[in-house]
């Protein structure tokens, strides 16, 4: 076992994104400094494909002090938030990042959506920036957050390390869940898994799995629990009637039948 000392914090989300078999790839933070115009553009190009990103900003009031080690390459980071969408008044096609392009993220803090202008979203550590008039203090300032415009940090996920599958969204019925290290009680929780990228005609199954260890490499695929379609556009919707637990990795994995 690594000490935490050893260990650098977009390492360690690298590996946990590994470890529960996700396609992700990670911004290089060892780019030449100021980061910002090429962090920006990294992002559009990931967020124009329908990819989730993690990034790590910083808060306004928050110490910007990570653990020992954690924050290579001189940057600093205070949380840790998911983007997950992008608007533009151009083609997506074009790679170019404008000011007004508009960034969807949420806050890992509440369950509401914030919409962010790209030319807003770096600042100093100073925080004297986009960020200068932000709120202040735990439960204000991950609503409008900045990124390190010196050296940042992000990941984006691309999809399931498993080969032979079509991309699948999982939408589930709770808005919050359960704090089982607080000693709540884990919810039963039902997902509605949405297929993309679909041929009209040719059939397909939707796999579930308990467990990250259960998740296959790639086809031959098989669950005790599936459902078989035959599809009618580029996706379909499926709602689960059977209940996970909120405290598990449930996962949805579609293949084409062979």
């Amino acid at each position: 076992m690594q000490s935490s000392s050893t260990l650098s914090f977009p390492s360690n989300v690298a590996y946990t994104a590994k470890a529960l078999k996700l396609d992700a790839e990670s911004w290089d933070y060892t780019q030449p400094a100021p980061q910002a115009p090429a962090f920006k553009k990294w992002l559009k190009s990931h967020l124009v494909k329908g990819r989730a990103i993690v990034w790590f900003p910083l808060c306004k009031g928050d110490p910007h002090s990570a653990y020992p080690g954690s924050v290579p390459n001189g940057g600093e980071c205070d949380h840790v938030e998911p983007m997950l969408g992008i608007w533009s008044n151009h083609s997506l096609d074009d790679t170019t990042v404008y000011d007004d392009d508009v960034i969807l993220h949420f806050s890992d803090q509440d369950t509401e959506p914030y919409y962010r202008a790209m030319s807003t979203l770096e600042d100093s550590v100073k925080m004297e920036g986009n960020c200068k008039t932000a709120g202040a203090g735990f439960g204000k300032n991950e609503m409008y957050p900045c990124f390190d415009s010196h050296v940042t940090y992000g990941m984006a996920v691309k999809g399931l390390l498993v080969n032979g599958t079509l991309p699948v969204s999982l939408a589930v019925d709770i808005t919050r869940e359960p704090d089982v290290r607080q000693f709540q009680k884990a919810s039963r929780v039902h997902g509605t898994a949405t297929v993309r990228d679909l041929t009209a005609g040719k059939k397909y199954t939707i796999y579930r799995y308990a467990g990250t260890e259960s998740v296959p490499e790639g086809p031959p695929f098989s669950s005790t629990h599936s459902f078989g379609f035959t599809a009618k556009g580029e996706t379909y919707t499926w709602e689960d009637s059977l209940p996970f637990s909120s405290h598990s990795a449930t996962y949805y994995v579609a293949a084409e039948d062979m």
